[in-house]
């Protein structure tokens, strides 16, 4: 798995884990210095987030939806799907292929044995 620790990072919350209430406790505060802290599958959805500081930080699976962003930094941010939801749009994308084939070998044969019977019975 990618580190997104970085020697610039100076924040004292680099390479932390926090969960979103303890972010949105220090926002409320007046801090805006969120580098290289680690949000993995966090929900900030529809929050206030503007001016934030989200710099090298670890921003796999978290929900921003409709929250502001406004002049937030995400320079050098890691983001995109946890490896979990790799590996379950993976399975799944495996399961549906197999199933339509079953289906169509099925449906194939299914209308071999209906025409078949048709000329016969011509």
């Amino acid at each position: 798995m990618k580190n997104v620790e970085s020697p610039k990072t100076h924040s004292k919350y680099a390479n932390k884990s926090l969960i979103a209430s303890k972010i949105f406790r220090h926002y409320k505060s007046g801090e805006r210095d969120f580098q290289g802290v680690i949000l993995r599958g966090q929900s900030f959805k529809g929050k206030d987030l503007s001016g934030a500081d989200f710099s090298h930080s670890d921003i796999r699976g978290v929900n921003f939806s409709y929250t502001n962003l406004t002049d937030a930094n995400f320079t050098h941010a890691l983001a995109g799907l946890s490896r979990y939801w790799i590996i379950v749009a993976y399975l799944f994308s495996i399961i549906v292929g197999f199933l339509e084939g079953f289906v169509a070998a099925w449906n194939t044969s299914f209308l071999h044995t209906f025409r078949s019977r048709m000329y016969v019975a011509s």
